[in-house]
């Protein structure tokens, strides 16, 4: 058993040149942050803004830092113009999809982009009117979710909170067509005053695709704390709905004008419930769960893609999440705390594997300085967990700018240090990803440092 560590200063001229331009504790013109990397394929993506603190900007992604995981190869690339959001990444092809917003005689549009790293070519697909506005005070007023569902298909919500008025904008990018569709207030349109989210489930096993729509602008932990303080009652969004539809007959049923969103509800919270969501998916089958606060209980529910038919529930004791899955598909619920006792600190970890009923335990003495690295990112402390580690880093993690740090690599069997360092260069922590296994050496565990 080994480890290495690999700073992207050394492994990536680009990115290098590229930290030379950062200027710690600038305002605006040199302010850059950098996102937690996803995992999108075989590519760790990170996404690059620019000035992301400035008031009115939306348009701040400048650019990408992609790392392979099997080839450790890198690439660090700058957009010809600057992007709202990351719509897709096709990690197959290293092409990306964004979108743009621009307002115009107080029209508001969306232009779809497509970048192909590989030519370096970026061309707009098409634009899209969003919505009229009566002056551009109105644009913090608007809240729009994107979805691209395929190389055909993007689905957008759009809100305007201060009308209280919502639209469906289906967009068609190969015959460069869209489709609107405002409620009617009719077959559940009632249901989307209180729209939350949108998710796009992907077809499985040559089934059918689908939207997902979670109605009520409240998450679990704030329902259950508004119910424990009786304070529930006041809260307009303490209804929850959850649809499922399918994805070819919503995009038939929006271009006909005539979508039936109640046909597809599966779920409702009332005051005494919420959803979490997981995508957790088997085959035809999607879990989510269900926490009863009136009843100290969380319900982990199945449910068959084929006809929306619920096929089991699973009851588990007390309101417990998240639930995470280990590489064997066991349903976990993993905790971290940090404990105080005397003059020691101490690390908690529980994994409780839900259905084997087996709970393992592990504590570990941490100094007053020190912190649980990839907090931010949970699955990661998860995963590393089950391979035997905890990583903590120590002082506190700075969001905006580069420092040095101390990190160590505890087993989780002997509760001790296996490899501590301190590194070499600045890095963004919270931009840290493993550890990753070496393809090349099994052996060998990987650290990725930005």
């Amino acid at each position: 058993m080994s480890f290495q560590i690999l700073y992207m200063h050394d492994i990536c001229p680009d990115y290098k040149e590229f930290l030379k331009t950062f200027e710690p504790h600038a305002r605006f013109e040199n302010n850059f942050s950098i996102s937690v990397p996803q995992k999108i394929g075989d590519i760790l993506v990170a996404s690059i803004f620019k000035n992301p603190s400035a008031i009115g900007e939306v348009n701040n992604m400048i650019g990408l830092f992609l790392f392979s995981l099997s080839t450790f190869e890198t690439r660090l690339y700058f957009f010809k113009n600057s992007y709202y959001k990351m719509l897709f990444f096709d990690d197959k092809n290293y092409t990306f999809y964004g979108c743009i917003h621009d307002v115009n005689d107080n029209r508001l549009k969306i232009s779809i982009c497509e970048v192909n790293l590989r030519k370096t070519i970026e061309r707009t697909l098409m634009e899209v009117p969003i919505m009229d506005l009566d002056n551009t005070n109105q644009l913090p007023n608007i809240y729009s979710n994107i979805k691209m569902i395929n190389h055909q298909y993007i689905i957008i919500f759009v809100e305007n909170s201060e009308q209280n008025g919502f639209r469906f904008i289906l967009t068609d990018m190969v015959n460069e067509k869209y489709y609107v569709y405002e409620p009617r207030n009719c077959c559940g349109d009632y249901l989307l005053y209180t729209f939350s989210f949108m998710d796009y489930i992907p077809p499985v096993n040559n089934n059918d695709g689908y939207i997902l729509i979670k109605t009520g602008k409240i998450e679990p932990h704030e329902k259950e704390m508004l119910w424990n303080n009786h304070n529930i009652e006041r809260i307009v969004d303490a209804l929850e709905t959850f649809i499922l539809y399918p994805q070819s007959k919503f995009i038939q049923d929006i271009i006909l004008q005539k979508p039936y969103f109640d046909s597809y509800l599966v779920d409702c919270s009332l005051r005494n419930s919420s959803f979490d969501f997981y995508n957790f998916i088997d085959e035809q089958y999607y879990f989510y769960t269900k926490y009863k606060f009136d009843k100290n209980k969380t319900e982990l529910i199945k449910i068959n893609l084929h006809n929306l038919t619920k096929q089991d529930c699973y009851v588990l004791d007390g309101i417990v999440y998240p639930l995470l899955r280990d590489r064997e598909g066991n349903f976990c619920v993993f905790q971290c705390l940090e404990e105080q006792e005397n003059d020691k600190r101490k690390l908690k970890i529980v994994n409780h594997s839900v259905f084997k009923n087996e709970k393992h335990t592990v504590d570990i003495d941490i100094s007053n300085d020190e912190q649980l690295l990839f907090a931010y990112n949970f699955s990661l402390v998860f995963e590393n967990f089950i391979s035997g580690f905890v990583l903590t880093a120590s002082p506190k993690i700075d969001f905006i700018n580069p420092k040095h740090y101390k990190i160590k690599i505890y087993s989780t069997k002997t509760k001790k240090p296996v490899y501590e360092f301190n590194t070499k260069h600045p890095v963004f922590l919270h931009c840290a990803y493993g550890l990753i296994n070496d393809p090349l050496n099994p052996e060998e565990h990987l650290l990725l440092l930005f």
